[in-house]
């Protein structure tokens, strides 16, 4: 299942955060529904250049 809002995240590493991303951005998106911004918290993986990359790459 995929994870969607409120979901808990374990481990809080860029690769995961990324992972986390896309799936919440595909499961918003099988519900018609279209993800402009993201909240997140200000820890390292969201800090990242490989988190903002993924970010532009979907959109967001």
């Amino acid at each position: 299942m995929p994870k969607k809002a409120g979901s808990y995240m374990p481990e809080s590493d860029t690769p995961n955060a990324e992972q986390f991303l896309h799936d919440a951005v595909a499961y918003y998106a099988a519900l018609g529904i279209t993800v402009r911004r993201v909240l997140t918290g200000n820890g390292s993986a969201f800090r990242s250049h490989a988190f903002a990359t993924a970010c532009r790459a979907l959109g967001i």
